[in-house]
């Protein structure tokens, strides 16, 4: 079974998000495709950003068949509901309009009753009210220590969570409250809505982009070096870079065959594919239209050479 390598290389995009996360940015998309890695490399980003005190919020946008609205960031309260034993966000809600806690409690009830009703005014109102809220608090959180609201696969988003992280990154609260989201590059088709957002946020001032593209051939090696628990034999981390593309988990599933198939402790790769890169690979066949899957046939008849 692999093991689970530390992290490789990335440090000039590392070096660009804690620059991005030290200034007037307000949102960092990290872009790249399926398995490249955007989670580790958010988390690792964030580990050396909490090292310097900033606090990290987690969300994470799931594909769900029917969204449920504001899943993300109603997780990222959450995760900020139970740090210090709650005692960050209560001081934080100590700081900040009356109003707040009562509509920061429509998602999360454990804070008490949920704000009134309209009084008559409409949904437009309630939503406005809901997102002023949530800003006013995550302003008080980062007027404290610096906050990072991380909001995972946001290609996955629904359309309040994107109203919501457009209303956070152009509301000025008084806080350094930056928005850090990761986006799939290979997502086909993209919702009509998600990819009309992506459109309006790249086009802002306070947005910077970070797109992680493959690992080296000796990133790939210093990889496969954490997987196996010692040096790989040459011929094998070529194998496994040439097939695998630099992709960090495309590599990490065959280095996990070839030691569930090695023959007296020999490392070789694997000659068809692992179960669960073949099934990530169907499912984006899947999402492609006619003509794509025309093209994906004739190129897997003809082979990558």
């Amino acid at each position: 079974m692999a093991g689970v390598a530390g992290f490789v290389g990335r440090e000039r995009e590392l070096a660009f998000l804690r620059a991005a996360l030290g200034g007037d940015t307000r949102m960092v998309l990290v872009v790249g495709d399926a398995g490249v890695g955007k989670t580790r490399f958010a988390e690792e980003g964030m580990r050396r950003a909490a090292a310097g005190g900033m606090v990290p919020a987690w969300g994470r946008c799931l594909p769900l068949a029917e969204k449920l609205p504001l899943l993300p960031v109603a997780g990222a309260l959450g995760e900020l509901s139970r740090l210090d034993g709650s005692g960050l966000l209560e001081a934080a809600l100590t700081m900040v309009p009356p109003y707040v806690r009562g509509e920061v409690a429509r998602l999360l009830p454990q804070l008490g009753p949920s704000g009134p009703g309209t009084g008559g005014r409409g949904g437009g109102w309630r939503r406005e009210r809901l997102f002023a809220g949530i800003a006013e608090l995550l302003g008080a959180v980062s007027r404290r220590s610096g906050l990072a609201l991380v909001v995972e696969d946001v290609h996955w988003a629904d359309g309040a969570t994107l109203d919501c992280l457009t209303y956070l990154i152009s509301a000025g609260r008084g806080g350094t409250v930056t928005v850090v989201a990761t986006c799939r590059g290979d997502e086909a088709p993209l919702d009509r809505h998600t990819a009309a957002w992506l459109a309006h946020v790249r086009g802002g001032d306070a947005v910077e982009e970070i797109r992680l593209g493959p690992l080296s051939h000796g990133e790939v090696a210093e990889q496969i070096t954490g997987l196996v628990g010692g040096k790989a034999p040459p011929r094998f981390a070529d194998d496994l870079y040439a097939r695998a593309e630099g992709n960090p988990f495309f590599t990490e599933q065959l280095v996990a065959a070839a030691q569930a198939g090695s023959v007296g402790g020999e490392l070789r790769a694997p000659s068809g594919l692992p179960e669960r890169l073949a099934e990530l690979l169907v499912a984006r066949a899947a999402r492609c239209c006619g003509d794509g899957r025309a093209v994906l046939a004739a190129l897997a008849v003809a082979g990558s050479g």
